[in-house]
């Protein structure tokens, strides 16, 4: 290397040295004393503990709340085990949480201080506490030899869900379950050994002083999943409920699994109706209520829809969470449209404004509105060319997700500029209130390139970040996608969570993070190959997978376009290519890509079915054709309310979400008119 040549690679090393320190300079005196905590993360990353601990102590003494607390609990993990409970001990009694207390009850339980650990959880009430926190009391009284572990081991194994955390313990300490009938009992139910768990079921349930919810509960799990004696079944659970000795919650499980058992037999209709009211009435929270609920209006709708639509009308008004219901009413729609009451659909419509999902409203808005229009429905005294308008306007105004409301904006016939106005919120959150110590915390693992850290803590306070902090943790999450592709699902997540519940109008970098263009070049270059529009395959790729390469679901299908082994199989003889890998983008973002080109061309240019039968398969798209035509009594059914006819849900609900995602991506990135785009992909 000559002299000029070294010395221009001096300059440019001392040039960057001299950008690092001022960064570095500039970071320090923007967190100040808080700045010691990500610094000491980054040494204790690269092993350099000494470092780091003398960074935790300056930041223990003088740093902000919450970056205090993280201190503490990194000090409590990178020294020896007397160090660490100092440390413990000073988080405990700076933070007196069930958080930091299992955190220290953790080291003392290493360390064998097992009085001390029966001492500081000794108010605990071992039925609600931290399951985790119940385990340790229960050690170290057990370790104690105390007179106090037999109930507080029996309670903690009767008032709670059975758990992972429960089985550590019995094989932690070589307790057999033989010697408790009630917990061999639990356990069995916990590994889904329904039927060799009823024999149990008599000796158990004549001690109604232990017959605690969660007992109760599992009887009827055994019932209902172990058993076909229904009438039998259903009647003890039924029986068990009247018994008035019996806790409140659990009354209201032994009406609820009599229901489900009696519903499992099409002979008792009435008898699980009945028993479901009844365990409505005696609910103790909002989720239980809902639970029972729901399986009521599904019994209902098994009898008749008449039967169901009643039962809307007297019990719809008591919803607790509308978005509970929204399957219920999908399916009721499905129903509903296929028996041509097409009345009926309207009345539900005008109905249901008060008590049902903002997702459900829209729904039934705009297909009501449809059979307006298409003159499917007419009602004496309504003119429907308003009627179908006023529909549309309420299915708009929704304050929900986009399939909808850009279909709506479609047949309103709205300028580009007004769709544009329509979407500036998609769902806004009026009583959000930062948390300024989070936000703290999150911004500095960004700034401090530390972003392994960044999503767990988000997932946890995510209803506390408000955009600012968003746009710079997600877009921290997607930098680091380079590196890791799993960050670019992560970034998506957490600006998408955010979009679809901001406190203002979000920025389009919010909607970009939310909709990003991860693997791009691949993108773009099989879709030129294939013909594809850009915006229907990442439309595709973020309905499939999130952009995660790694995803796998239940049914087998792999990858960011989610691809069967048999497909791609297929796709590969085509292709002549004999070995691949589906968890590579580029290959799975080509074969997806060829797939759905080929699946267009087959259906004659139509995007939306095309969508269809990636989702639900070809034949089968084609025999849905043929039935709706022929139960709708017209040829070419319109393809949008032929997506309501589809008698799988998930194939419904992908449609809805893709054509929704490429028509954003559409506007986002090519300039495209979303209402356009929704009209071309339809056709």
């Amino acid at each position: 290397m000559n002299r000029k040549v070294l010395s221009l690679v001096l300059l440019f090393s001392a040039v960057a040295c001299f950008c690092s320190c001022r960064a570095s300079d500039s970071l320090s005196s923007e967190y100040g004393n808080d700045a010691f905590y990500f610094r000491a993360l980054k040494h204790v990353d690269e092993n350099d503990y000494p470092k780091a601990k003398k960074l935790l102590r300056k930041n223990i003494k003088n740093a902000s709340p919450l970056i205090r607390r993280r201190s503490l609990e990194l000090m409590s993990s990178i020294g020896s085990i007397d160090e660490n409970l100092i440390s413990l001990h000073d988080l405990y009694t700076s933070y007196p949480d069930e958080d930091s207390l299992l955190l220290y009850v953790h080291g003392l339980f290493k360390k064998g201080e097992f009085q001390l650990i029966a001492d500081l959880t000794q108010d605990k009430d071992i039925s609600k506490c931290l399951n985790e926190l119940a385990y340790y009391r229960c050690a170290a009284l057990y370790k104690r030899g105390s007179s106090n572990f037999s109930d507080e081991f029996t309670r903690w194994f009767t008032s709670r869900p059975y758990s992972k955390q429960h089985s550590k313990f019995l094989d932690d300490f070589k307790i057999s379950p033989d010697a408790f009938p009630i917990i061999k009992f639990r356990k069995k139910v916990f590994s889904y050994d329904y039927s060799n768990s009823i024999p149990d079921i008599d000796s158990i349930a004549s001690n109604r002083e232990l017959l605690t919810p969660q007992l109760v509960n599992d009887i009827g799990k055994t019932y209902l999943y172990g058993s076909n004696n229904n009438s039998t079944n259903a009647q003890f659970m039924h029986d068990l409920a009247e018994d008035k000795s019996l806790p409140k919650d659990a009354v209201y499980n032994a009406y609820f699994y009599a229901a489900r058992i009696y519903d499992k037999d099409t002979k008792y209709p009435d008898k699980a109706c009945a028993d479901y009211l009844k365990a409505m009435e005696c609910a103790g929270d909002d989720a239980s209520y809902d639970s029972a609920l729901w399986y009521f209006l599904n019994s209902k709708l098994k009898i008749s829809i008449q039967d169901a639509l009643e039962a809307v009308k007297t019990y719809g008004p008591s919803i607790r969470d509308p978005n509970y219901y929204d399957d219920f009413f999908d399916t009721l729609s499905l129903r509903m449209l296929s028996r041509h009451v097409w009345f009926a659909y309207y009345q539900t419509a005008t109905s249901i404004e008060t008590f049902a999902s903002k997702e459900v409203v829209a729904k039934y808005s705009y297909v009501t509105a449809r059979l307006f229009q298409t003159g499917l429905l007419k009602v004496n005294g309504v003119k429907s060319e308003e009627a179908a308008k006023k529909f549309f306007e309420k299915a708009l105004d929704s304050d929900t997700s986009i399939y909808y409301r850009i279909l709506a904006a479609y047949r309103l016939g709205l300028s580009d500029e007004e769709v544009k106005k329509c979407f500036a919120v998609l769902r806004s959150d009026d009583s959000f209130v930062a948390n300024k110590d989070e936000e703290l915390l999150l911004n500095g693992y960004a700034d401090f390139g530390l972003v392994e850290h960044i999503y767990a803590e988000w997932e946890n306070h995510y209803k506390e970040i408000g955009t600012d902090c968003v746009l710079k943790i997600a877009q921290a999450l997607y930098d680091y996608g380079t590196t890791d592709n799993s960050y670019y699902t992560k970034s998506l997540r957490v600006a998408a969570k955010k979009l679809n519940r901001s406190e203002g109008t979000p920025p389009t970098e919010l909607w970009q993070l939310a909709y990003p263009r991860a693997f791009y070049d691949c993108v773009k270059k099989h879709c030129q190959d294939y013909g594809v529009d850009e915006y229907l395959l990442l439309g595709l790729i973020r309905a499939e997978s999130f952009f995660d390469p790694n995803i796998q679901s239940n049914a087998g299908a792999n990858g960011l376009t989610q691809l069967m082994e048999a497909t791609a199989g297929d796709i590969a003889k085509k292709m002549k290519i004999q070995v691949y890998d589906l968890n590579d983008p580029d290959i799975n973002i080509r074969f997806g890509t060829y797939y759905l080109s080929e699946l267009i061309e087959r259906l004659k240019g139509s995007q939306i079915l095309s969508l269809f039968a990636y989702n639900g398969g070809i034949g089968h798209v084609r025999s849905w054709q043929k039935s709706a035509d022929l139960n709708f009594g017209m040829d070419n059914l319109p393809n949008d309310l032929f997506l309501e006819t589809l008698p799988f849900a998930e194939t419904r609900q992908y449609g809805r979400y893709v054509l929704g995602y490429a028509a954003v991506y559409a506007a986002l990135y090519y300039k495209d008119s979303p209402v356009q785009v929704a009209k071309k992909i339809l056709e």
